[in-house]
């Protein structure tokens, strides 16, 4: 039970070192591709962008240029006033998206710059992330390290504590047995105690039904003797009565 237990343990912190590094991996990785996707997608579209506006004037520029070129060939060498309004008007709205066109320019080239400071901001970050990962794995391969080591301390313990454990159990068992045969012997004795106890008690009664026909003896005896001292009394009585008789028959006889 105690390995199998040790065994689920040992497994359950591995999977969580690897949980824990491919974790780490992961979320690092999710963030590296996240700000260099960012960063590209940035970059592109303000490329894009600019390069779209770009054309956008290049075409303008070049639709004027036609635009004029068409205006000077079909232009008479004077002109009429109405052809020198719409040269005019022409020029004003060439003027005009040139105008719009140098302000658009330098909105993106403005967002291109800061489109760059982010995409640089990003490479900061995601060098800091970098670096951030490489001590993260560094501080990882310590802590397994560590990890490794506490793990052979755990099972040198461990063994040790199964070898005190056996020892201890073995030691159990030779108690139990000894307390086992202890039981039996008092089983024994106590009953042997019992047997005595009985034996004890039947003395007993034996040596109580003794003294009681000692006693009614002994008082049968001072009854039989007190009688036969009643009779030697009363023998002496009547020898003395007897006596003085004589003794006053005596007297007389002497007297005659």
């Amino acid at each position: 039970m105690d390995l199998i237990l040790e065994d689920d343990f040992s497994s359950k912190e591995e999977k969580t070192d690897v949980s824990y590094e491919e974790k780490a991996e992961r979320n690092y990785n999710a963030e590296k591709t996240s700000i260099v996707t960012s960063g590209v997608s940035i970059e592109k579209d303000a490329t894009n962008s600019l390069k779209k506006v770009k054309e956008k004037i290049a075409n303008v520029f070049k639709s004027e240029d036609e635009k004029t070129n068409k205006i000077e060939v079909n232009s008479s060498p004077v002109p009429s006033t109405k052809q020198s309004d719409n040269v005019y008007q022409d020029k004003v709205e060439r003027a005009h998206a040139l105008q719009l066109a140098q302000q658009r320019i330098q909105d993106l080239e403005s967002l291109n710059a800061k489109l760059e400071y982010e995409v640089s901001e990003l490479r900061s970050s995601g060098e800091v992330l970098y670096t951030q990962n490489q001590e993260m794995k560094t501080e990882i391969e310590n802590l397994k390290k560590e990890l490794q080591t506490l793990k052979g301390n755990h099972t040198t313990e461990l063994n040790l504590a199964e070898s005190k454990s056996k020892s201890k159990d073995k030691q159990i068992d030779k108690l139990k047995l000894h307390i086992d045969s202890l039981e039996l012997q008092l089983k024994v004795e106590f009953q042997k105690v019992k047997s005595r106890e009985r034996e004890l008690e039947n003395r007993l009664e034996i040596m109580k039904m003794e003294n009681q026909a000692v006693l009614r003896s002994k008082d049968e005896l001072i009854l039989e003797l007190k009688r036969n001292l009643d009779e030697i009394s009363l023998e002496m009585e009547n020898f003395k009565g007897k006596g003085r008789d004589l003794h006053i028959n005596l007297e007389d006889t002497k007297e005659k």
